[in-house]
């Protein structure tokens, strides 16, 4: 259970310290939302915490400070506003507000509400909200693992609450379809920089956790069929597969094709730093190579081929590859002298869609 002493100044401000952290209101917030968690399964809800805060349970070190809360639920439960008020009455938020959005879920059963708290450092604006997204879908997740409300920015005591979070495996899949902008992922265009940038960073840390990549793709493939229903698209899955390759291209490109899409993703990359500690500080020239090994996993799924794990390879090897593609080849020059490794993913991305 957590503790009180998570919400003073005095372990905030070890806590700011320990992880190298950017921001003292984000670290609080962090607590906040976990506390926000461990109270909707103490007051008795069923869900799914999804979304990039459950990577601060599935990854040990995870160096991204997350601030809301994503649950998926089967349906609406009759009494979800008594919970609600059971959670204000046992923990340290003032109360609860429904926060109403139009026009950014289209058909998507979704939900979204906040919860207040005072912070303990901003006399200015000392109300700040946890923000709560539910969604009313059927799980699209293939495997689902169990967790402790465990982490260490925490002051928490044994026992600990348990939530169902989907695998990394799961999860890595869900997060790859957010990476298509043009089609069913975060969109472009609409002031989400950071947000793309977001599933950049996750999904980096995420692909080197994988264990199986088959699970990956069945939970991509679920996601994208859930998705394209609701937003009542006929986009198919070699279209989002297509979305996600061709942003990479265009991050690989640094700007000579598609301008504004880089220009954006590149202010994200930026932005995002501020919710990082400074020791998993995220360059560009990292989500570079991010986003090529996407373009490599979509190449793979695309062609039915099960993806490996690559690595440098000798100087002189190196020398004599050369990207064939018709398309891709404009990726020799850029990335070949500066970006060694994210060249070698769109190798290999490029050798099977060549075919």
């Amino acid at each position: 259970m957590i503790q009180p002493q998570s919400y003073t100044i005095d372990w905030l401000d070890d806590k700011v310290k320990e992880f190298n952290a950017n921001s003292y209101d984000l670290a609080e917030k962090m607590v906040y939302a976990l506390t926000l968690l461990e109270q909707l399964q103490l007051n008795g809800l069923n869900f799914i915490f999804k979304g990039g805060t459950s990577l601060v349970l599935l990854l040990d070190g995870f160096n991204r400070f997350s601030k809301d809360i994503d649950i998926m639920m089967t349906q609406k439960p009759a009494n979800l506003h008594d919970v609600f008020n059971q959670v204000v009455k046992n923990s340290p938020f003032i109360r609860w507000e429904e926060n109403r959005r139009t026009g950014d879920s289209f058909g998507v059963p979704k939900e979204h509400y906040k919860f207040i708290y005072k912070q303990s450092k901003n006399a200015q604006y000392p109300e700040e909200p946890v923000l709560l997204d539910i969604i009313f879908v059927e799980s699209t997740y293939p495997e689902t693992i169990v967790l402790p409300v465990r982490h260490s920015v925490l002051h928490a005591e044994e026992p600990h609450a348990e939530v169902i979070v989907p695998s990394i495996d799961a999860i890595t899949g869900d997060k790859l379809t957010a990476f298509a902008p043009a089609t069913i992922g975060i969109p472009a265009g609409k002031g989400k920089a950071v947000e793309i940038a977001k599933q950049l960073f996750d999904l980096n840390i995420l692909y080197d956790k994988v264990k199986s990549f088959d699970t990956v793709r069945q939970s991509f493939s679920a996601t994208a069929v859930m998705v394209a229903k609701y937003y009542g698209s006929n986009v198919s899955e070699n279209d989002v597969y297509d979305d996600i390759i061709e942003t990479s291209f265009v991050m690989a490109m640094g700007g000579k094709v598609t301008a504004p899409l880089y220009a954006e993703i590149k202010s994200g990359v930026t932005a995002l730093n501020s919710y990082l500690s400074r020791k998993a500080s995220f360059s560009f020239d990292k989500a570079v190579l991010a986003a090529a090994r996407l373009a490599y996993l979509a190449a793979c799924f695309k062609t039915g081929i099960t993806p490996e794990r690559l690595e440098e390879i000798s100087a002189e090897r190196y020398k004599t590859m050369r990207i064939e593609h018709q398309k891709f080849s404009a990726l020799n020059k850029p990335l070949k002298a500066g970006y060694p490794l994210a060249w070698l993913y769109w190798y290999h991305a490029a050798q099977l869609l060549n075919f």
